[in-house]
């Protein structure tokens, strides 16, 4: 099958991964066949219109529609790719979205793209994500639950349910467990527990049957709770950890928990005493009895005595204790303790030297940050410890630095500078880049009057006087569409050939 190229002039973004020129309509980057613009319509919800038939698209990780090394798109869409695909046809007018993917028309009621047998649309209504009923029937998602009493289901959270007769985890019917008796405990970071009078669930309905006093088990928090026989380790599927008071035990937060004995990081058993226990901020320090620790992956390395030394918390991960300055188990060797000021980005300042981790810069004027580890000191700049030997620092600036926050993937972060007569990443000058015209189309594009970048890789076909960004990772210039899925970006992507 052959697709027209894209054409740029009506080329636009309709929403939720579609775009659409006047020929042809477009998912994720990629030509929806049999689908025109003309007669197109968003319905919400993942449904749309095209005529008088409903689709339904719920489009996955997109890294498989095209080959990331040479930037070749891989045809069109596959709506079986895309979990989903024809709803219905010659309906549209009648079809209504309900909500997370159920919709109906006069005659019949679908899940996504999937038909529910025996549903009547009438009196159909939707409990929640998973669970919805008409009159008659019952269904979890696509599937209907043959046994369920419509009239007196209700659903307890998107996996668990009951009637008057059982319970249920999703479309499955739980033996011998009370309904009446059975209720969901508590539901947090995917991490699902209930109880009926007899017997502790998880998530996936297994039974508990060896460890917990249903009756009187309470969460605490964290990965803990207790009963009263003691406390239980809901990571080891409510295993009870022996020789622990489940009066006294409490969770001090995410890492730690402890009784009046014995301090817990996670599931480790520390050695620390609960005594005077403390927890520095976010970081890895704890105090225990007077004594500073450091933690580093579940062990715990004393520092200092702290009855026999001052101290004190600078913030950003920074200590001070004595005549010593640590971030983590790192010593840093200042001039002067008692003057080190904490500087952004990680940086030290004793006001004879800028610091870096182990670099450090001769001072002679009050370092200026310009923000992400640049600094400017007199007629010098330098990225986080490391001189930029050419750059003017007169001129030297960062390039807007709110578009590089607000990426959302900072491992990919990429931090660029210029001055008069260079574009810098990090710490090197980069060859070609135009300081004057080179600007920032998001965290990961950039252009300058010559030519179109996405990381280090120039886009040669790109217009850059005409590229736009739009949504949706579509971008368009005076002639091409291009669709970036958050690691590659193609300027041939639009050019599907044959399937």
């Amino acid at each position: 099958m052959k697709f027209m190229p894209v054409d740029a002039a009506t080329f636009k973004t309709l929403g939720n991964g579609f775009a659409a020129d006047k020929n042809q309509l477009y998912l994720a980057g990629l030509v929806v066949p049999d689908l025109h613009p003309d007669n197109f319509r968003m319905l919400g919800d993942g449904f749309v219109r095209s005529g008088d038939d409903v689709y339904f698209f719920a489009p996955q990780e997109s890294a498989f529609y095209f080959d990331a090394q040479t930037f070749e798109p891989m045809g069109s869409v596959d709506p079986q790719e895309l979990n989903g695909g024809l709803v219905c046809r010659g309906v549209a007018d009648s079809f209504e979205v309900l909500s997370y993917g159920w919709a109906r028309t006069n005659e019949q009621v679908f899940n996504r793209h999937q038909l529910l047998k025996k549903a009547d649309p009438a009196s159909f209504q939707v409990l929640n994500a998973s669970y919805a009923k008409d009159e008659n029937s019952v269904f979890f998602e696509e599937y209907r639950l043959g046994k369920a009493d419509a009239a007196s289901f209700t659903p307890l959270n998107t996996r668990f349910a009951r009637d008057n007769q059982a319970v249920y985890w999703d479309d499955a019917r739980m033996g011998k467990v009370n309904p009446e008796a059975f209720e969901v405990l508590r539901e947090e970071d995917e991490s699902v527990y209930a109880r009926d009078e007899s017997c502790l669930f998880d998530a996936n309905g297994h039974r508990k049957f060896k460890t917990p006093d249903v009756a009187s088990l309470r969460f605490l928090g964290s990965h803990w709770a207790i009963d009263d026989k003691g406390v239980l380790d809901l990571l080891e599927g409510c295993k009870r950890v022996k020789g622990l008071n489940p009066e006294t035990f409490r969770v001090y937060d995410n890492d730690y928990a402890m009784d009046d004995k014995t301090v817990f990081f996670v599931r480790i058993k520390t050695g620390l005493s609960p005594n005077g226990f403390e927890r520095i901020a976010d970081t890895p320090y704890v105090i225990s009895e007077g004594r500073l620790y450091f933690e580093y992956f579940g062990k715990h390395r004393l520092l200092a005595d702290l009855s026999e030394t001052p101290w004190e918390y600078l913030g950003d991960g920074f200590i001070r204790v004595g005549d010593k300055l640590l971030r983590g188990d790192q010593e840093f060797l200042v001039n002067d303790v008692a003057t080190t000021e904490i500087l952004p980005f990680g940086h030290l300042s004793d006001g004879h030297f800028l610091y870096y981790g182990d670099r450090k810069i001769k001072l002679n004027r009050h370092p200026q940050s310009l923000g992400y580890g640049y600094y400017r000191v007199g007629e010098k700049v330098f990225f986080n410890g490391h001189q930029l030997k050419k750059a003017d620092a007169a001129s030297f600036e960062v390039i807007e630095p709110a578009a590089v926050a607000e990426c959302d993937q900072p491992l990919i972060k990429v931090i660029w500078a210029r001055d008069k007569q260079r574009v810098y990443q990090c710490h090197q000058p980069r060859k070609g880049l135009d300081p004057d015209s080179f600007a920032h189309v998001d965290p990961w594009l950039y252009k300058d009057s010559q030519q179109v970048y996405f990381q280090d890789k120039s886009i040669p076909s790109a217009h850059p006087g005409s590229f736009e960004k739009l949504s949706d990772g579509y971008y368009k210039d005076r002639e091409r569409a291009y669709w970036f899925n958050g690691f590659t970006l193609s300027p041939k992507l639009f050019r599907v050939g044959v399937e």
